[in-house]
């Protein structure tokens, strides 16, 4: 028959010390860089608030999905000609998500997904770099990292992205971006 104090250390030891599930905010903020095909270079930023949902599947593996908008804003020039694209999306991310270490003061993550961005509103100003009805929902592969800043029970996490957007035949368009989140766990 085990005692109390045995029982109390076996329960203590099977309760994970970070929450299994997080839900919070995340914004970000990127570069980008699209070249338009025989029309110009063009660069600009993609700003985005997202809500985000973390999930532990096993010791240091979760899912991550994230839900929100990203306003794309990109300008350029060619001979005397200036071109703008503004395109707001509605995005929907989905990531693996691995610890590569992790304390209780500190941990380092990377993430792999993709996303899909479907354009809820577009802006091509008076000289349109892209066709507008080239301008659809597109998926997108994203890679990432980071460091989360336990707190309690939040945590803060920084780190960055990199977008990669398929090439289609006369537009290639990539970002790389800043994302700074506070997560609450349950």
């Amino acid at each position: 028959m085990e005692d109390a104090s045995e029982v109390a250390i076996v329960e203590r030891e099977e309760r994970s010390e970070f929450p299994e599930m997080m839900f919070g905010l995340v914004g970000t903020y990127g570069q980008v860089t699209q070249n338009v095909a025989n029309v110009a270079d063009m660069s600009g930023s993609l700003l985005g608030v997202k809500a985000v949902f973390d999930y532990e599947l096993f010791s240091g593996l979760g899912v991550k999905a994230r839900l929100g908008m990203d306003m794309l804003s990109v300008t350029g020039s060619n001979g005397g000609t200036d071109f703008q694209t503004d395109i707001n999306y509605l995005t929907l991310d989905f990531f693996l998500r691995y610890y590569l270490m992790r304390s209780n003061s500190f941990g380092l993550f990377v993430n792999l997904g993709m996303g899909i961005y479907s354009p809820m509103s577009t802006d091509l100003g008076s000289n349109a770099a892209l066709q507008e009805d080239s301008i659809s929902t597109t998926s997108l592969l994203l890679f990432g990292g980071g460091i989360a800043i336990p707190l309690g029970g939040m945590e803060i996490q920084l780190g960055a992205d990199y977008y990669y957007f398929p090439p289609s035949d006369d537009v290639d368009t990539s970002a790389i971006g800043a994302k700074l989140g506070l997560l609450f766990g349950f």
